[in-house]
C-alpha cells in the first residue's frame, strides 16, 4: 500500500474544477509514489499545478469523493481517500525522474 502519493493535475485551474469533475472522469495528471515510480504522467506546466490538498480545500465532500474514486479507478489501485495525500510543494516535485526547475 502507498504511504504517500503526490497528485498533480495538468492543466487545471480552480475555476474549472467543477466543470472538469462533471465530464467523463478522464484526468490528466502525474502521480508519483514517494520513493517509487511514476504511475502516470503527462506534460506539466508548473504554473498551472494544483495539489490535491488545494483541491480539497475548495471542493465540497461529494466532489472530493468523486475525485478520489476517479483517480483510484484510473490507477486501478485499492484504498481509501487517505491513500491520496499531496505532500510536496511544487519546487520539490520530480516529474518522470526530473526535478521541476
Amino acid at each position: 500500500m502507498y504511504s504517500k502519493i503526490t497528485v498533480i493535475f495538468n492543466p487545471i485551474h480552480i475555476e474549472n474544477i467543477e466543470k472538469t469533475l462533471q465530464t467523463s472522469g478522464h484526468w490528466c495528471f502525474t502521480l508519483k509514489e514517494v520513493g517509487g515510480r511514476d504511475h502516470s504522467s503527462s506534460t506539466i506546466d508548473k504554473y498551472q499545478l494544483q495539489t490535491l490538498m488545494q483541491l480539497e480545500a475548495y471542493l465540497p465532500s461529494s466532489k472530493k469523493e468523486a475525485l478520489t474514486k476517479a483517480l483510484l479507478e484510473t490507477l486501478n489501485i485499492g484504498g481509501d481517500e487517505e491513500t491520496l495525500i499531496a505532500v510536496c510543494p511544487v519546487e520539490e516535485l520530480y516529474i518522470n525522474g526530473n526535478k521541476l526547475d
